[in-house]
C-alpha cells in the first residue's frame, strides 16, 4: 500500500567527528571487564555485539557495520555507517519503524577527509 505511517515525528541531531564517520568497527570494553561488557551487549544486543581478537592480543566486545561501497551521499540500499547505528539503536530500544527514518541530510562526498 502507499499509505504513510501516522504518528509522531522525531528529529535527532548529532555532532559527528568527521574522522570517525566511516569507521566500521566500534570497539568496546575488554572481555575481562565483565560489568562493562554486559552493558555493551545490552546496548547493542546479542545479534550485533561480538567478541573479536586483535593483532595486539586484546579481546574486545565490538560492533561491526557495513561500509557502503560508493563514496557518495547515502541511499536506502547503502546507508551511511552513522545511519546504520541510529536505525539499530532506535529499532532495538524504542522499536521505531526504521523505514520512515531518513538519514543524514547534507552529507557530502569525502566528508570524513575534510578538515574543520
Amino acid at each position: 500500500t502507499d499509505e504513510k505511517p501516522v504518528g509522531p515525528a522525531v528529529m535527532l541531531g548529532m555532532i559527528l567527528a568527521p574522522e570517525h564517520l566511516e569507521r566500521v568497527i566500534d570497539r568496546g570494553p575488554s572481555a575481562q571487564q565483565e560489568e562493562a561488557s554486559k552493558h555493551f551487549r545490552e546496548l547493542w544486543g546479542p545479534d550485533k555485539a561480538e567478541l573479536r581478537r586483535f593483532k595486539d592480543g586484546s579481546i574486545l566486545e565490538c560492533v561491526v557495520w557495513k561500509k557502503p561501497e560508493r563514496r557518495t551521499v547515502e541511499s536506502r540500499k547503502e546507508p551511511a555507517v552513522v545511519t546504520q547505528i541510529v536505525h539499530h539503536l532506535l529499532s532495538r530500544h524504542i522499536r521505531v519503524q526504521t523505514e520512515v527514518i531518513s538519514g543524514p541530510i547534507g552529507f557530502v562526498e569525502n566528508l570524513g577527509e575534510q578538515e574543520r
